[in-house]
């Protein structure tokens, strides 16, 4: 039963806004684009701790694979940014680590709890979308985000900083 949908047309494109969406296991007040559904989360989290609660949500932290897919999110987060005011609303961490071999930026595979075997691996990004002077490589900079000053481009933090997050989910491929 969907409960409460607002649709708001974005730059050609449709963004519904769901409480209590049924084929989203990440909980109320999500959003869908495409095939996925995303969170918002209010909490600050380290790089790791923000991969836990999404994957305890049944979701894992947002891979942006589309240029489309991240003027989405830059649209959501504006919109948060300026309508939500029981937040402040600074930068969202996302799945893009360059931990394992420094400079080669790679979405982190198998972050879900559970991952079904055919879960993707980590993997060399295709799309990214730095901020000014970003990644800028300072020591201990290897988990990227969405960086707010930047206008929700790409920044690197240290992985231990405390940032909100982004859960995503795949809508229709939800395991029960």
């Amino acid at each position: 039963m969907l409960l409460l949908c607002i649709a708001i047309h974005v730059a050609l494109a449709f963004v519904i806004s769901c409480q209590g969406q049924p084929n989203c296991q990440l909980g109320s007040n999500t959003y869908t684009f495409h095939q996925s559904c995303y969170k918002f989360v209010h909490e600050h989290f380290s790089w790791p701790e923000a991969i836990t609660y999404c994957a305890t949500l049944g979701g894992e932290l947002v891979r942006i694979e589309s240029a489309a897919e991240h003027n989405f999110l830059i649209q959501v987060a504006n919109q948060l940014k300026a309508n939500d005011t029981s937040f402040d609303v600074k930068e969202y961490w996302i799945n893009l680590s360059d931990a394992l071999v420094q400079g080669e930026w790679m979405w982190m595979g198998n972050t879900r709890l559970n991952a079904p075997q055919d879960s993707p691996n980590n993997e060399l990004a295709t799309y990214v979308k730095w901020g000014p002077h970003q990644p800028d490589d300072h020591p201990n900079e290897d988990c990227a985000g969405l960086w707010a000053e930047g206008g929700f481009l790409y920044g690197d933090w240290p992985c231990s900083a405390l940032l909100h997050a982004i859960c995503e989910d795949s809508l229709g491929l939800i395991e029960d």
